[in-house]
């Protein structure tokens, strides 16, 4: 949906969209070549971890694509923890009402739009490059944030791990 959105804005001729920079990692490059769209785009491939958690530490927003299928409406990705954890906005490609939605709705600083939706993705991005932020993401909520950080959710894993060894 990305690649598609930002070939929609090239050929719509969108006078911001000289400002876009997107960076993808994690994806075999080359599809931003084939739409022709490789000029807004850096594809790098495979990265190591640590430059993938500084990648998005740095960025001004991560968009997260949720898989179509039997767990669209109640999965939670691994990367939405890895996103949240960043402290990074995040614009995502989920059903409303899916559980990335609903995380998403509990701590802020996000915006969800329906998967297959380019053109309302478009519009998400046409307005990012004007300059539009504030107006496109929910305030974050800092304390509820804070319990999406690595720290606190291995702490939560430990804590349900004694338990459950106290139990047995």
């Amino acid at each position: 949906d990305l690649i598609g959105a930002i070939k929609y804005l090239k050929e719509k001729k969108a006078p911001d969209i000289k400002r876009l920079r997107v960076t993808v990692a994690g994806f075999k490059p080359g599809r931003a070549k084939e739409y022709g769209v490789d000029s807004y785009v850096d594809e790098l491939g495979i990265v190591p971890h640590a430059k993938a958690m500084k990648l998005m530490a740095t960025a001004s927003v991560l968009y997260l694509p949720v898989s179509k299928g039997l767990y669209e409406q109640t999965s939670l990705p691994g990367k939405l923890f890895e996103y949240l954890g960043s402290g990074s906005l995040i614009l995502a490609s989920a059903l409303p009402g899916s559980e990335v939605a609903k995380t998403l709705d509990d701590v802020g600083g996000g915006r969800c739009i329906a998967p297959g939706a380019i053109h309302d993705l478009a519009q998400i991005i046409e307005a990012l490059c004007a300059g539009e932020m504030a107006t496109l993401f929910t305030p974050r909520i800092p304390n509820k944030l804070a319990n999406y950080t690595r720290a606190n959710l291995t702490k939560s894993l430990a804590g349900v791990l004694d338990k459950t060894v106290q139990f047995s």
